[in-house]
């Protein structure tokens, strides 16, 4: 897969989103979809950053995010597992198809004009 993260979304957002949209509600998300993805987004802003000579992490949007979400101290041992978890899927990703492509996608999605988050990375 080259990059999953969409899969990941899409998968916790579409259908929520879709219903609420089509019946007028606003979309319910539970605190542990918040949690996980505030934990995908910092482990791709990092990655990114780490990875890509001309990207980095948008730390205020990181902050924003967490402060959003009202992510807890006592959350971070799982914050923590789920970035290792994110670390691993995009070294293989990054191997599997390089790492221009690697960093093109990612500013596609999670740059100024993201995709899937906008603002998440910044151009150097």
């Amino acid at each position: 897969m080259r990059f999953p993260v969409i899969v990941f979304l899409a998968a916790c957002l579409a259908p929520s989103l879709s219903f609420a949209a089509s019946h007028g509600k606003k979309p319910k998300i539970d605190h542990k979809d918040l949690v996980d993805g505030y934990a995908l987004a910092i482990a791709t802003s990092v990655f990114a950053e780490k990875n890509c000579p001309d990207l980095k992490a948008n730390m205020v949007a990181l902050l924003n995010m967490r402060m959003n979400a009202q992510i807890q101290d006592t959350e971070e041992p799982y914050v923590d597992a789920q970035l290792a978890k994110h670390k691993s899927m995009y070294t293989n990703g990054l191997a599997e198809v390089g790492r221009a492509k690697w960093c093109e996608d990612a500013d596609n999605l999670f740059g100024a004009s993201g995709a899937v988050v906008r603002g998440l990375v910044m151009r150097r």
